[in-house]
């Protein structure tokens, strides 16, 4: 398993390369915050994996509104009313990603139900007639961008925060903690070597095994240097 501050770096280097998928920075990032026990942020990371699905209007970021033209049965349709030129995309990245390399220069999104019925009533068209705001492609990459970002500040306020910083702490003592202790059979005896950071190296003879016991002895030694540590 990588360690976490390991992977904090390359979550930090990946997002600032653009042969990099989005979708694939979000499932390291997702990694990341789970190990971390991030909850708050897993929210929006799954949210951006799986889709805005069942949230409320305000609880879709603001980079996932796209403007553009209204149209009724494929035709675009002018209007004053600015309500009807913006519309959010509420796919999962994966999709958005697909979409930007299909759909050309121009794309569609869907509206809300309560604003599309509110538009072909004001432009007297039957509710069943097919509706959808046509928008440019710079701006659905937009939403890629917007992602990107996010990322890259989150990164930067977990660092800021200290959160990446005890995990290292963390991790330094432990790797201290293993390299404590190391056993050295040299000539039928056990030793234990400290090498703690910032000490000296120190040799203590633990127990010489006699030589009339052969190798089973020293085995068994050794069986009980360790259990020591255990129990």
């Amino acid at each position: 398993m990588i360690p976490s501050v390991d992977l904090f770096h390359q979550l930090q280097n990946d997002v600032t390369n653009s042969t990099i998928p989005v979708s694939d920075l979000l499932r390291k990032a997702k990694r990341l915050a789970t190990r971390l026990d991030l909850k708050v942020d897993l929210v929006w990371i799954n949210r951006e994996l799986e889709g805005y699905l069942e949230v409320s209007v305000d609880e879709v970021p603001k980079y996932r509104f796209l403007t553009g033209q209204p149209t009724i049965k494929r035709e675009i349709i002018l209007t004053d009313n600015p309500k009807f030129c913006i519309a959010s995309e509420t796919s999962p990245i994966w999709r958005i990603e697909q979409r930007c390399k299909n759909i050309g220069d121009y794309g569609v999104l869907g509206y809300r139900p309560e604003i599309e019925a509110e538009l072909l009533k004001e432009k007297n068209y039957p509710l069943t007639a097919e509706v959808a705001l046509c928008v440019r492609h710079d701006t659905v990459l937009g939403i890629l961008h917007g992602v990107k970002s996010r990322i890259s500040d989150w990164c930067m306020e977990l660092e800021e925060s200290g959160i990446i910083g005890e995990e290292m702490g963390s991790q330094r003592a432990e790797k201290n903690n293993q390299s404590s202790m190391t056993v050295i059979i040299n000539n039928s005896t056990v030793h234990s070597l400290n090498n703690a950071s910032g000490q000296d190296n120190k040799v203590e003879n633990i127990q010489e095994t006699p030589p009339s016991q052969g190798f089973a002895g020293l085995i068994k030694k050794i069986w009980n240097f360790f259990r020591g540590f255990w129990n």
